[in-house]
């Protein structure tokens, strides 16, 4: 809405090299910048005469917010902020058998701190922002079998898992002489008449304790 005042021209309007230069006035600071100048009676530039200042101005956004949009499979959510404002945002949780992979800003030009991050945060821009929130499938890891002769330990693993075997059924005046073992077998921890350590390749193994009679 408009506001009139009415002054000095000192105040709110000088003469710099023949042209009008305009002051905000004070009682009107924390308007936005819209402006209409009218001078009613405007006489001898150079000197000092009173003028009609007709101002055009409406209040600053100064708490207008904006929509931050979060969707996911999980369902929509949102919230209101200003622009400037640091914003948090969470990843819902996943759907059965899904994991969070990362954040994708769809639109709103927003500039996420760490997009591969299930919380993370940015400032808000000075307009609305949508933020997907995408999964992807929880990586199935395969294991494999193990076969025992003679021995016995766990049934399956995953590569990499340990694996430890004992003897079985061992008569008692004899002991491990070898364990018999593939070659994909390339990380032995321990490997003595008791037991034997390894570490799983990424294939199905058969371990074998082959027995004889104890030492003297």
């Amino acid at each position: 809405s408009g506001e009139s005042t009415t002054g000095n021209m000192s105040n709110y309007l000088t003469i710099e090299a023949g042209r009008y230069v305009f002051n905000t006035p004070r009682n009107l600071t924390g308007k936005t910048r819209n402006y209409r100048i009218t001078a009613s009676s405007v006489e001898n530039p150079g000197a000092k005469v009173e003028i009609n200042i007709t101002v055009d101005s409406e209040d600053a956004n100064v708490d207008k917010t904006y929509t931050v949009l979060i969707t996911s499979e999980s369902g929509d959510n949102s919230e209101q902020k200003k622009s400037g404002e640091t914003v948090t945002i969470t990843a819902p949780a996943a759907p059965a058998g899904k994991q969070f992979k990362r954040w994708l800003v769809q639109s709103g030009g927003a500039s996420l701190a760490n997009p591969g991050s299930k919380q993370t945060t940015f400032t808000m821009p000075a307009n609305d922002v949508t933020i997907k929130a995408e999964y992807e499938d929880i990586p199935v890891i395969p294991t494999y079998t193990i076969t025992y002769v003679n021995c016995s330990g766990d049934t399956s693993k995953k590569a990499g898992d340990t694996v430890t075997v004992t003897p079985l059924n061992m008569p008692d005046d004899q002991e491990v002489k070898e364990w018999k073992y593939p070659d994909s077998i390339v990380d032995v921890e321990t490997k003595d008449e008791q037991t034997f350590t390894f570490k799983m390749p990424a294939e199905n193994v058969t371990i074998e304790a082959v027995f004889g009679p104890k030492n003297p």
